[in-house]
Order: structure tokens, then sequence, then C-alpha cells
């Protein structure tokens, strides 16, 4: 695996160079890709040889009459040797991936790191327990931790903790954590969030799975993983607002340092870590036309003036294409749902991710009824601009991405795309996709050439809450603000801590620096690792280097 290395130009370049011999070599595009010449040739093993290979499911030739600047471009199938159902981003620019096992009968406790911007994978060594439906994020200290997971065939929780870390050279190893003996911590399906002085909490997950039509038996007892790797039991935050939707519950930090969620469709409840208590909103505010578990997906913006927003998108069924926003930073009891905009299409399984713009790109998902129909999967991906209320229509990719997909955002400014299946989307339509695309949004181009991009010469390696901090740039452009992007750790639809902070420039002191100020709220930058992005004026963005944010002294 890659060592983390240095921003610089020479690193730039190279990865950009790679990334386009990528493209180049294998759909035999110059340098800069003209959209009429896509081909549908694929990275690895021929599609066509895997009985799972799902034809396109809409005509794509609105890609080829458009400029790249406006849609976007798809690179080629990336073949893999498991489904991406799980899928973190490291530091480095490494993805870790890892499935069910069920594809080809792989062992569940095995996954693989793949490098984006060349294609390759390599395998990662057996985790210390079945990891598939487990929860998952990295610590404050850029590790991934796995929570729970999943006991055989008969979708038992585990209770079991584990931890990736890379070793000096490059090498992956698991280490086992502990966990809390005084309760059943069995968790199938838990929601992993991280809190403002870098401890995570892990909220519900099952203990024993559906049995004659009776309801899952969900784990009540919110558990907290501190730094020092020992643990806390929210005794007290036993009662929780509901239990029938506390698989990979929907939830995540808020502008107060508490755990947002809202069970069954509303209302919204908050959880105090420190007091152990839940509290809910106003019971007339509940949410319309989202069913919020796994058929849904939601973003957090922290925009230039430290207010907190939550989109949720699409989900349903039959799927809905609303797009709906909270703002995380007023107090509870005046929070409001509120409709700020449609989506193209009606979604449900949908992924998203706030580019640096602070626009929000959308991809996959169906707007067939049914629980994962692929007829009516929707190819094509969009985007969604909060400041004008309205989403428009990008390229599409080459296959559908619905149940047990995943995203991430990259450290090139890509975005990989991959998985469904296994289980299939469908009894009468099952199929698995192996495989990943990385998408090239717009604001790579200009008209149908690679867009010169902002390049970053110089980073601290780490800053804190309300610190500021100086980038080094060769860039004489006008900037438009900075980017903070929380390093991705994506399954079934979400990433509860996904967030995106629009840091404005503060001071250029000179034509190669630029300074920011990050919030002095640690709830808003909770500590972890971040890619770092400068964005221009015109919506071109530089590569993500990564920046790690840690706990406040305070």
């Amino acid at each position: 695996m890659k060592a983390h290395r240095a921003v610089g130009t020479s690193l730039l370049l190279t990865r950009r160079k790679m990334i386009w011999s990528l493209i180049a070599g294998v759909t035999g595009l110059a340098c800069r890709p003209n959209p009429t010449k896509q081909s549908s040739r694929h990275v690895g093993p021929s599609a066509s040889s895997s009985p799972y290979h799902t034809p396109p499911l809409e005509d794509t030739s609105y890609n080829h009459r458009r400029p790249l600047d406006e849609t976007g471009f798809w690179g080629p199938i990336i073949e893999l040797p498991y489904i991406p159902i799980h899928a973190t981003l490291i530091p480095d620019g490494t993805i870790v991936m890892w499935e069910n096992g069920g594809y080809q009968r792989k062992k569940r406790d095995e996954g693989f790191a793949l490098d984006p911007e060349t294609g390759i994978d390599e395998p990662l060594p057996s985790a210390p327990h079945d990891i598939f439906c487990a929860g998952h994020t990295l610590d404050s200290l850029g590790r991934l931790v796995v929570f729970g997971g999943q006991d055989g065939e008969a979708q038992r929780g585990l209770p079991h903790t584990a931890r990736l870390r890379m070793r000096e050279g490059g090498t992956f190893t698991w280490d086992r954590l502990g966990f809390p003996r005084s309760i059943d911590n069995r968790r199938w399906y838990p929601t992993a969030v991280h809190l403002p002085d870098g401890r995570i909490v892990v909220l519900g997950g099952a203990i024993a799975p559906r049995n004659k039509g009776q309801k899952a038996r969900i784990n009540p007892i919110p558990v907290i993983l501190n730094t020092n790797d020992t643990w806390d039991i929210l005794w007290r935050a036993e009662s929780l607002p509901s239990v029938d939707s506390w698989l990979y519950l929907q939830a995540g930090l808020d502008g107060n340092g508490h755990i947002w969620t809202f069970p069954d469709g509303g209302p919204m409840w908050s959880l105090d870590p420190a007091r152990s208590i839940w509290s809910h909103g106003p019971l007339s505010e509940t949410i319309e036309n989202h069913s919020y578990r796994t058929d849904a997906t939601y973003v957090t913006v922290v925009e230039p003036d430290d207010t907190v927003y939550l989109y949720l998108i699409g989900g349903n069924d039959p799927p809905t294409n609303a797009i709906t926003r909270v703002n995380l930073s007023l107090p509870l009891a005046e929070r409001t749902f509120v409709h700020v905009g449609r989506m193209t299409a009606p979604r449900r399984h949908p992924m998203a991710c706030v580019l640096p713009t602070g626009e929000i790109l959308i991809v996959g998902g169906t707007s067939g009824s049914g629980f994962n129909r692929e007829t009516g999967a929707v190819l094509y991906a969009e985007v969604y601009d909060p400041h004008t209320g309205r989403s428009r229509r990008l390229a599409s990719m080459d296959r559908a991405r619905l149940y047990h997909s995943t995203l991430v955002y990259t450290t090139a400014g890509t975005v990989f795309v991959g998985g469904t299946g296994n289980p299939g989307p469908d009894e009468r339509e099952r199929h698995a996709e192996p495989n990943g695309q990385l998408f090239f949004p717009p604001h790579w181009y200009a008209g149908n050439y690679e867009a010169l991009r902002p390049v970053i010469t110089r980073l601290p390696p780490s800053a804190r809450a309300g610190e500021r901090i100086t980038i080094g740039t060769e860039d004489a452009t006008p900037l438009s603000h900075v980017a903070l992007m929380a390093c991705q750790s994506f399954t079934h639809s979400i990433d509860p801590n996904a967030r995106v902070l629009l840091r404005p420039i503060i001071r250029r002191q000179t034509p190669s620096t630029v300074s920011i100020t990050l919030p002095d709220n640690p709830a808003l930058i909770p500590p972890r690792y971040y890619l770092l992005v400068l964005v221009r004026q015109d919506g071109t963005y530089s590569e993500g280097a990564p920046l790690l944010v840690e706990p406040s002294l305070r």
C-alpha cells in the first residue's frame, strides 16, 4: 500500500497522469477525452465473461451531446475481487472495502484495498471476526474502526470491535479491541458517530434477527469508545424513542455536540452524551416522503457562517425525489424539516456526497417501486445546488447501483462508485456487481479539455479547532474558499459522519499563500482526518491534501 505522501507539485501531477493513463490506456482516449469517443471496454476481466453482467438500463447518448464541463465523465469499469458493500477512504488515498463473502463464496472476514488512481487492488489480512453489516468509521488518528458484524447466516449481531491500522512500510494489520462486558453488546447494522472530543458513540444494531414475523431485537444501550480504547456505557439512554428502525440508524452530530436522529420519519430526537439523556423536538414536526432506513441518504454541510445544515435525499416506496433540509445549529425545539428542492428523478437507495464547491452530487438508486428493483434504476448522476434549489442532470454510468452500493470522494477529486447486490436487488432480478467506476465531476474540465487546477504545495500536518492555518499554493488565480471534507466511510447508502466545511479565505498573504481559520466549536469539526481542497471562483478545485484535526485542548 501507499505510504503517507507529502503534498507538492510533482505529487499532484503524478496522480493526474496516473489517472489519465488509466483511462487513455483502456478506452483509447487522449489525455483530454472527447465524450463522443467513450468506450465500453473495461479494466480487468471482460464483463461479458461474468454471469452478473447487466447491460446499461438507459440511453447514454445524453453524455455525448454536451461538453464535459457540463456533464462530467465516467471512467471505465474497474473489476474488483469483491462487491464493495463497505468502503472507507484511508488518509493516504487508499479505499478499504469488503463485502459479505457470498459472491464467489469468499470468506466474510476478508477484504481488499483499492488504489483508485491505478485500479490496482491488494488483499487485506483477515479481520478478527465477521465484519459484514458492521458499523465503521475512521477514528481521531485516521484508523478504521469496525463495530459489531454478522454472526453467520443467522444475522445475529456480534459484540466485537476491530481496528485496521497501517504499519510502517505501508502494510495493514488488524487489532482486536475489547468491548463492554457488563452488557449484551451484540450489534448487527449499528451506527457509529463522532463526538467533538474524538470519542465515538455506537448506536442501535440488532442483537437477534427478525424471526417468524417478529421484529428484530434491537440493542437499546448506546456505548462510547474512548480515545484510550476504554468504553463508557450510557445506561440512562437505554429508553430509545423507537426501537423499530435502529438498523443503520440515520444519525449524526449537530452543531451543539449532540447526536440527532428521527426514527420512523420523525420527530427529531437528540442524545446528550454528557447527560446520557434523549430529548425530542416538536411532535408535530415530522418528515414526509422519506422512510429513513437504508433507502435514503443524507449529507452535512457547515456553511462559512458556521451554520450546520443536514440535507435528506430521496428514499421511500414508491421513491421520492424530495430534498429536505434541517438547520442543526438551532435548538432542538426550533428545528423544522424544510423541503428545499427536488431531484430530476425519484431515487430509492441513492448515494450522495458534497463536492468542494458546496454542490451535492447524487448518484444511483431506482425510481421503481419495491425494495430494490433493477427496473427503474437511474443511471445518470445529478448535482443539486443548495443556493439555487435546483438540480441538473450529469453523465450516465454503465451499471445500476442500488442496494449494497458505495460511494467515496477520493483524494484526487474523483468520486468512486461501486457495488450492488448480494443479496440481489430482488429474488426475481438477482444480480451482483463486483466492480466500480470513477466519476470525474464537471469542474475537472474546461469545455472538453482537462482544466488547469489549483495546486497545494504546503500544508501543516495537523491543526485544532479555532486555529488559523496557512496553505501554500502555486495558483495565483482568485480563490473562492477552502473546503474541508471528512474522509468518507460508507455503507448501505449512508455515512453518518460525512460533512464538508466551507471556510472563507481570511487573508491572501502572498501570491503563494492563503490563510483560513478553523471553527472554534469542535462540534463543527470533530477530530479526525479531512481532505483540504482549494476552490477557485470559477469552481475548479485542487486535489485533496490530508489534514489531521486533533482534539481541542480546551
